[in-house]
């Protein structure tokens, strides 16, 4: 686990690059949606968001396959593309600037820091390594498992959502409102001050003074309740999430949040 670890954090770090592109010309929104990204695992890329330019509409990707950024148009064709290994992220993203230029679009901006902050990793300015095929595999079944239980739990509740990776907390989630009283929390985290290993979460959050008292709730048959000042919700570790597993902790947790089960 220290060594998959060790991968979520060099990707964490290098989708900075897309999280500025975003933030520089995607339009605002206020709960920051503008700056997070999507996996594709059958491609094994990191999809930013769509950008207008005068060459038409153009995305950023970070290709964990070929290991190197890339700046896509809409028909699909590669604009521009980025080696990582043997650079530092500013190295790279100097190159990435030069090209967003000839896009038409401020290039300055791209290059300003972004208005939150990530754990100051020991590597962040080192040149960064080759991952090895071990590294991206199984990092791409990770997320890809993520992805899947998001979409498991869109159609358990019949709500629609968008399954995105937040590029602070580096999470790949959801977030939905099934009905007035309740907005639910689902994902995989990374390795964070809560837990020394990724984990799924799920949490839920009261709407419209309806209030969540989380010390009724009876211990679950699968997972477990994690209760803190700062987050309250239910956590499976990704070591014990396999298949059906997860599916029993998607329903139970379901159940005690809709009052189903108590």
């Amino acid at each position: 686990m220290q060594e998959y670890n060790k991968t979520d954090e060099y990707i964490h770090q290098l989708s900075q690059s897309i999280a500025k592109f975003n933030r520089s010309y995607v339009p605002k929104k206020s709960d920051d949606s503008h700056t997070n990204l999507a996996f594709d695992s059958i491609g094994m890329r990191l999809f930013g968001r769509w950008v207008e330019s005068k060459k038409g509409r153009v995305m950023m990707v970070l290709n964990l396959l070929a290991f190197d950024f890339q700046l896509i148009d809409d028909k699909w064709n590669i604009l521009i593309r980025v080696s990582i290994e043997g650079k530092t992220q500013m190295e790279i993203e100097r190159i990435l600037q030069s090209f967003i230029a000839d896009l038409g679009l401020k290039s300055e901006d791209y290059i300003k820091g972004l208005h939150f902050q990530i754990t100051a990793y020991p590597f962040k300015n080192n040149v960064f390594p080759a991952l090895s095929e071990k590294e991206k595999l199984e990092w791409t079944k990770n997320r890809a498992m993520a992805n899947e239980a998001c979409m498991l739990l869109l159609n358990h509740l019949q709500t629609n959502g968008e399954i995105r990776i937040w590029p602070h907390h580096f999470d790949t989630g959801i977030y939905v409102t099934p009905n007035k009283n309740i907005g639910l929390g689902f994902g995989l985290a990374m390795k964070d001050s809560l837990f020394e290993e990724s984990y799924f979460y799920y949490s839920a959050y009261g709407l419209n003074d309806y209030d969540l008292d989380y010390t009724f709730y009876k211990p679950l048959k699968v997972g477990a309740w994690k209760i803190e000042e700062n987050w309250k919700g239910a956590y499976l570790t990704l070591a014990e999430a396999e298949h059906y597993i997860l599916q029993e902790f998607i329903q139970e947790v379901s159940n005690v949040y809709l009052g189903l089960e108590n």
